[in-house]
């Protein structure tokens, strides 16, 4: 998937309110900008990824809370 529609597919979800869409486009969105090295960014994808997904009730909360525990954005 292209950040484009990635993208894309988080803006839909805001706009109907589709918080475990959210929690996973987050972190898929997050895992990205990890690979891409723009570990700011990342880490800013994936405390929204962690926000929503906790909302939500997802498992996927532990993955992201790992990867800012990882860098250092999370204690």
């Amino acid at each position: 998937m292209t950040l484009e529609s990635l993208n894309k597919k988080i803006l839909k979800a805001h706009e109907i309110k589709d918080i475990s869409s959210l929690g996973h486009l987050y972190l898929r969105a997050g895992k990205l900008f990890v690979d891409k090295g723009d570990i700011d960014h990342a880490c800013f994808l994936l405390t929204a990824a962690y926000v929503f997904c906790l909302e939500a009730g997802l498992a996927e909360a532990e993955d992201a809370r790992a990867i800012l525990r990882n860098y250092g954005r999370e204690e």
